[in-house]
């Protein structure tokens, strides 16, 4: 997604397939984790207030699992969502991969 989009930063985690009927499937991977965030908000970050904000809250329907969120607020008091991921729950596991790839990327 990262190569067709260049104004974006994407980090994914994925898993092995289990093996099936006794034999391990070649050349798949199953979705695990999924973060993501615009360029655009990176850059506006920095005019930001120096606090950042995290919720999550849980997906419902066919697809199962939890979207986070991070926001913050410019000196204006508007709120800028600045990333977001897409994981299998809200587990620390996943709250880890989300602030660690929000440090990496945004702050």
């Amino acid at each position: 997604m990262q190569q067709f989009l260049p104004i974006m930063v994407v980090e994914k985690e994925t898993l092995s397939m289990p093996p099936q009927g006794g034999q391990p499937v070649k050349d798949f991977v199953m979705f695990h984790d999924l973060f993501w965030s615009f360029k655009l908000c990176i850059d506006e970050f920095q005019y930001c207030k120096p606090i950042v904000q995290v919720d999550g809250t849980w997906l419902y329907g066919k697809y199962m699992g939890a979207l986070l969120v991070a926001i913050a607020q410019d000196e204006n008091n508007k709120i800028l969502l600045i990333a977001f991921a897409i994981v299998k729950s809200e587990l620390a596991e996943a709250w880890l991969f989300f602030l660690q790839n929000l440090k990496r990327h945004v702050t």
